[in-house]
């Protein structure tokens, strides 16, 4: 489930539009999860707002319409699973929510939470961010309009976004997995305890758009050649 509710303040736009020039963020979500397995998995995109149900629609993906409640910035994702959950009619073993606003999130993270699921039989898990050092440099990127080159700012300028935190936050909520009966009213999905099994992602991968400098860096990565692998 592509979890995805309209109104943000942040970053307006960041469920409606890709830091990949003309490309349907739900398209290529959707593209993700298909190379991961030749099963044909349910995709859902829960929403409060018609205009990303339009775009998901574009994308050929079913929308569930969420209690306008649960369309602000303090509703949480377990309640929002919770409802889908009750209201939806489905019967699932696992929902696998997966963030419309981490566009370097790769196949083989969905994969590996899908073989998780299968052959492990995991509680909950999900990405988590892999630190190569102590701060998150990718995010403290800028290009310089002369040379064209990408540069990193100095030590003092780096940038500490809430989901780069480690000491905080351990999971980077690109993607989050749960056994459908531990779906519960009032159970937050930040009390990761060890039952959590994480699915380590790089600096780049565990982008997560949260501001409008995170936008700018994601579109400076999606446009630049040195980053190409995760394109």
């Amino acid at each position: 489930m592509i979890c995805a509710r309209g109104g943000s303040t942040g970053v307006p736009w960041k469920n409606k539009q890709s830091p990949f020039e003309n490309q349907n963020i739900y398209q290529r979500i959707k593209e993700k999860i298909k190379q991961t397995s030749k099963a044909n998995y349910k995709i859902v995109v829960n929403t409060n707002d018609p205009e990303i149900e339009s775009i998901a629609n574009d994308a050929g993906l079913k929308v569930f319409r969420r209690r306008e409640e649960l369309g602000s910035n303090t509703a949480r994702l377990v309640d929002v699973n919770y409802q889908y959950k009750l209201e939806s009619n489905d019967n699932f073993d696992y929902l696998i929510n997966i963030s419309p606003v981490a566009p370097f999130l790769q196949t083989k993270s969905i994969k590996q939470a899908v073989e998780l699921i299968h052959k492990n039989n995991y509680n909950c898990g999900g990405t988590a961010t892999k630190h190569t050092n102590n701060s998150h440099p990718v995010l403290a990127m800028q290009r310089d309009i002369k040379t064209n080159n990408i540069n990193y700012l100095i030590k003092a300028d780096l940038r500490y976004p809430r989901q780069q935190r480690f000491e905080t936050f351990y999971a980077n909520g690109c993607l989050f997995f749960r056994k459908a009966c531990l779906i519960k009213a009032n159970k937050s999905n930040n009390d990761l305890d060890e039952s959590f099994f994480p699915i380590y992602t790089d600096e780049i991968e565990s982008i997560n758009i949260d501001s409008n400098l995170d936008w700018e860096i994601a579109k400076l990565i999606s446009s630049s050649t040195n980053f190409t692998n995760y394109h």
